[in-house]
């Protein structure tokens, strides 16, 4: 495989908050995964950060409900919740057990092992910075055990502390037969069965099965900042988007790695990926058609992926800098400056659009993030068995 040059425009509510470190943890982890699961190590990855040019709240979100504040005027009965974050039913549940034998929902979804390394993965300990790849090359081995490791074993694991145990010897024998004699050296053993067990650990207990109503009102808190994040961002882009030759600043920030990126990728024969999450698809959109003209001669993308991306609701409203010409059920033309547009979405995340019915060579690709009404959508770009699903995509339409 080539390599390849990628920008990841990020959504919105993503903020650098106190020193920074757990947001640049963050990107380096979603990075990685990005380069090594989907690009087999043959990616290098930009991440433009245009956070601090959001909305922001000027009573610092005294407007969103909290336990404290708040007086009941009547009681409900809670729902049941799957996979809701925060909360845990302990041990006794075995829910990797479950998890792992959860039967595929279909072909292009995730299988049951893929579910509980993606669990496990989600409580590793993260990247301490872009150059500790101990991190990469522990979700490297986790994900290649998923697809080529034998897995006869978990039918007979009756709790979560035995699937633990062996889950830990087979990795360490499919590592000793599958990994490269670099890899090992760079990674350790002792390292990567102490982060492996971490991630066990922290990923048993992660599902709740009946939610408190404290729980609730906590969760309607989370959701709720979530929310406002998102509209405010939203309203400050849609509001200053500036025009055709004059964009506002979160686009300049994202035309200025993106030119860059176009400049390597020139210069070294590569290809080039543009990668939106939720908002930052809108971004790369407007980027794409609106402001065309200030992109590099001959600009090309080869390949435009989007994750819970509100794309197609906004071609619906048709709310975007170029207005559209077409009447439905006509499709948008594909913009001629970029190849194939892969949009994946999941059913349970609400801010996750379709855009196969709306422009011409987009196609769109539902995926089971696991998650609930209240995390899905934060979920895609922090699993190892999405980058493997936009791989396989990737393939099929033959751009790597």
């Amino acid at each position: 495989m080539q390599k390849m040059q990628v920008v990841f425009v990020h959504g919105v509510a993503n903020r650098k908050e106190g020193d920074g470190t757990a947001f640049e943890r963050d990107v380096a982890n979603r990075s990685q995964m990005l380069s090594k699961l989907t690009f087999g190590g043959k990616a290098n990855v930009r991440n433009p950060y245009w956070g601090d040019l959001g909305g922001k709240l000027r009573y610092g979100g005294l407007c969103v409900p909290t336990e404290k504040d708040s007086e009941t005027l009547g009681t409900f009965k809670t729902l049941e919740i799957l996979g809701a974050p925060g909360v845990s039913t302990g041990p006794q549940a075995n829910q990797l057990v479950r998890l792992g034998l959860r039967p595929q929902q279909g072909p292009d979804q995730p299988t049951g092992k893929e579910l509980l390394i993606d669990a496990i993965v989600s409580g590793l300990e993260p990247a301490k910075s872009a150059e500790d790849t101990e991190y990469g090359a522990t979700v490297q081995l986790l994900s290649d055990y998923a697809e080529h490791g034998d897995w006869s074993w978990l039918p007979t694991m009756k709790t979560d502390a035995e699937l633990q145990q062996r889950l830990l010897t087979e990795i360490q024998a499919f590592n000793s037969a599958k990994i490269s004699e670099s890899t090992v050296e760079a990674l350790g053993i002792g390292d990567f069965l102490g982060r492996i067990t971490d991630g066990v650990k922290n990923a048993i207990g992660s599902v709740v099965d009946m939610a408190s109503d404290a729980f609730m009102l906590k969760v309607k808190s989370s959701f709720t900042n979530e929310a406002t994040k998102f509209i405010g961002d939203a309203f400050v882009y849609l509001n200053s988007r500036g025009k055709k030759d004059e964009p506002n600043e979160i686009t300049k920030v994202a035309l200025t790695e993106i030119e860059a990126a176009w400049e390597d990728a020139q210069k070294k024969g590569q290809k080039l990926i543009l990668v939106g999450h939720s908002f930052g698809g809108t971004v790369l959109w407007d980027l794409l058609t609106y402001h065309r003209e200030l992109l590099p001669k001959g600009f090309f993308a080869d390949a435009v992926i989007t994750g819970g991306t509100q794309v197609g609701l906004f071609i619906e409203l048709d709310v975007y800098g170029e207005k559209l010409a077409v009447v439905p059920p006509t499709k948008v033309a594909k913009p001629s400056n970029l190849g194939v547009w892969i949009n994946t979405f999941d059913f349970a995340d609400p801010l996750g659009f379709q855009l196969e019915p709306m422009l011409e060579g987009a196609h769109d690709f539902q995926f089971n993030t696991g998650g609930s009404i209240i995390n899905a959508h934060n979920l895609y770009f922090g699993l190892p068995s999405y980058y493997n699903r936009i791989k396989a995509r990737l393939e099929e339409f033959k751009v790597i």
